[in-house]
């Protein structure tokens, strides 16, 4: 943080207090940003996802949901065989944007905007050498 900023700067609380004329306590205020919901949702949150993870149904995750995309063809499977990075398909339409999200991991968790995919991605595929394809 910026010294020339002082230390309660971020919350909307403290500021009204402070034209209010009243003594802000600044370690109160940066309690305020970091309260253990909202560090814990941050850290199981992918960039790229559409909302905080882990908001969605417990047991699934990403690649079960419609709006996670992964990489078509050739591209959906690593080397190894393991699902590709993909990206929210309700991220590109929140954020505006027509090009895709930043890609992230399959096994993320999900988000408030899980919406069950009939026919998720496998998780892993073995490339089929006489057809080029994955099965």
């Amino acid at each position: 943080m910026p010294s020339n900023y002082p230390a309660d700067w971020m919350t909307k609380d403290a500021s009204a207090e402070k034209r209010a004329g009243k003594k802000v306590d600044a370690k109160l205020s940066l309690e305020k940003l970091t309260e253990p919901t909202l560090v814990g949702a941050r850290g199981r949150t992918e960039k790229g996802q559409a909302h905080w993870g882990g908001e969605g149904p417990s047991a699934k995750r990403c690649r079960h949901c419609v709006h996670w995309t992964p990489p078509e063809g050739i591209h959906m499977y690593s080397v190894k065989g393991v699902l590709a990075k993909g990206w929210c398909q309700e991220y590109v339409k929140l954020s505006n944007t027509k090009a895709p999200g930043p890609k992230f991991r399959h096994g993320a968790l999900t988000c408030k905007h899980f919406i069950e995919n009939p026919k998720p991605p496998r998780e892993f595929a073995k490339l089929d050498a006489s057809t080029g394809g994955w099965v």
